[in-house]
């Protein structure tokens, strides 16, 4: 009896309450026109939904084409671009790169002499028939003697570790330098005994400090005035000597060879 009260008294009714809730409800969530027009808007088909990004970019209208590129293509690009930078670069160097030199000839305090060397150069390229000249490197602008950027010691020491010198020309007091420091190998590191002999015989040997020996085993180097080939170009100084140095290489050693021919001890 108190609800019925309760009821009759607020004078509500249950069924139309929660009619009135429902549409409450529904009033609610009805959008306007706009709202309609915006969803429409946004529901419809976008052109560029299912094509490339680079036919889409083909179809922006100008203004919009740099920050679609700029958002779509600009990092592909830059990549792309650095890659073929790189792989042209080592293509060019790979073309351009000399060959590995099969014969070195360090010539020292001979940098007024280049001509001749150019001579002596060219007449075993020659004689040899060497098809690209590049394969033997003569030069005479090696000094172990200057101070500071005139001194080549470190570099003539590394390139003789490397085995990129094969042979010395100096005179008498740079080659007993460079033989102390233990750049110079023995004659015999690459001549046979009965070729020193011959060596011997012509008066050519010298020792470690330059001076004539006839005792093969302590052979270190040539007299170049006793070189026919030395001798035969005009200007060259006739106080220089001629050592092997590091020719562990067969070539090397195989080309060090042919220019001691080349340069006919008689």
């Amino acid at each position: 009896m108190a609800d019925d009260d309760k009821l009759e008294t607020t004078g509500a009714d249950p069924a139309a309450a929660n009619d009135a809730n429902n549409t409450n409800d529904t009033n609610s969530t009805v959008l306007t026109d706009e709202q309609l027009a915006a969803v429409a808007a946004l529901a419809s088909t976008n052109k560029y939904a299912k094509q490339s990004k680079w036919t889409t970019f083909k179809e922006l209208p100008r203004e919009d084409k740099w920050p679609f590129f700029v958002q779509h293509f600009l990092l592909g690009t830059v990549i792309a671009a650095v890659a073929v930078a790189v792989v042209v670069s080592l293509v060019v160097t790979f073309l351009t790169r000399p060959p590995q030199a099969e014969l070195t000839v360090a010539g020292f305090g001979l940098d007024d002499y280049t001509s001749q060397l150019d001579e002596l150069k060219s007449g075993f390229v020659t004689q040899r028939k060497i098809d690209d000249d590049r394969l033997v490197q003569i030069t005479g602008t090696y000094n172990i003697g200057g101070n500071g950027y005139t001194d080549d010691s470190a570099k003539v020491m590394t390139m003789v570790t490397a085995g990129d010198i094969n042979m010395m020309i100096a005179d008498k007091d740079t080659f007993a330098e460079l033989n102390a420091r233990q750049l110079v190998s023995a004659m015999s590191a690459a001549e046979d005994t009965s070729t020193l002999d011959g060596f011997a015989k012509s008066g050519a040997l010298v020792d470690k400090q330059g001076e004539p020996t006839d005792d093969v085993t302590q052979a270190y180097g040539l007299d170049l005035s006793k070189s026919a080939t030395w001798t035969s170009i005009t200007g060259l100084p006739d106080d220089m000597i001629v050592g092997f140095s590091n020719i562990n290489d067969d070539m090397n050693k195989t080309r060090a060879q042919e220019f001691v021919d080349y340069l006919r001890f008689e």
